[in-house]
């Protein structure tokens, strides 16, 4: 039986996907096929959601020990193997099965400040036209759509919080067996990211991986029928490349990329708002960054 030696526990909205984009392409690392299977959160369960595009949220879950398993059966000569699904932080039952099941697996985390990484997921939702309130009303809904079943991708606060969450991993697997990221550094620079947790998973660390494009950035269409559209656009080059000319794929992925950048509106977190998010947060950080032994004064200003 083939399982993860590795797991991508979190957080959403944090370059998790990037992460896996960017692991998989390693000679050296399998990663499922399926982003988020989420099995050590639903094992069992019976997914039933509400809320607008649950069914898209429902799809990619694995419930069943077997169809787990499949993920992993063309495992051939790679020496890590893992999945992301960056919703095993929120609850420390999903770290009770996952110690059950992999009790030696390694675990990294990718953490961003939580006010950012609030409004990140909000306007994620607001891009896939899932969302249609402003952030301020979203907010003040989260406890309400949660109590509703709403998937946890829209408890745009209660993600926020580590601190209780990354202790109980801590207690469970031990410090050696994490490794905790933060955001900004992935983004300032993901090599220099991505070669600790080679080294850390034990592969070959002078790999470089491909960097095609911004990887599921968040933002509000201007234009959404044209965005509807552009999110197909790599599957449908894969399908007709082969017919292309190299100088006419180079203007066809040229073309893609402009419309896809110029058909973003980009938005930013008030003020007021960000404010009112880390005094919510002030003391889980603080706490968070004791734990961690990283500086998080930064999400605090």
């Amino acid at each position: 039986m083939t399982l993860p030696n590795f797991l991508i526990i979190g957080v959403a909205k944090a370059g998790t996907t990037a992460l896996w984009y960017y692991m998989k392409q390693h000679p050296e690392i399998y990663m499922s096929p399926v982003k988020e299977p989420g099995f050590f959160a639903y094992e069992g369960k019976k997914i039933n959601f509400k809320g607008p595009g649950y069914k898209k949220s429902i799809k990619r879950l694995v419930t069943e020990l077997e169809d787990y398993k499949r993920l992993f059966e063309n495992v051939t000569t790679e020496k890590a193997i893992g999945e992301a699904s960056p919703f095993y932080l929120m609850s420390k039952e999903y770290g009770d099965r996952i110690k059950r099941y992999i009790p030696g697996v390694k675990l990294i985390a990718c953490l961003r400040n939580p006010a950012d990484r609030a409004f990140s997921n909000y306007l994620h939702l607001r891009r896939e036209g899932r969302e249609t309130l402003d952030f301020e009303t979203a907010l003040s809904k989260c406890e309400e759509r949660i109590s509703k079943n709403y998937s946890p991708f829209w408890d745009f606060i209660g993600t926020g919080f580590y601190y209780e969450k990354l202790k109980h991993y801590f207690d469970l697997f031990g410090r050696e067996k994490i490794r905790i990221y933060l955001y900004d550094d992935f983004k300032k620079d993901n090599l220099l990211v991505l070669k600790d947790i080679f080294t850390f998973l034990e592969v070959d660390k002078s790999f470089i991986p491909r960097y095609d494009s911004v990887i599921n950035d968040s933002f509000i269409p201007k234009n959404r029928v044209l965005h509807r559209v552009l999110k197909k656009r790599w599957y449908f080059y894969h399908k007709i490349k082969r017919f292309m000319p190299p100088k006419v794929r180079r203007k066809y992925i040229s073309l893609i990329n402009y419309l896809w950048e110029n058909n973003k509106y980009k938005t930013t977190l008030s003020e007021n708002s960000k404010q009112e998010l880390i005094e919510i947060y002030r003391e889980d950080i603080l706490k968070t960054q004791k734990l961690i032994g990283k500086d998080l004064s930064a999400w605090l200003r």
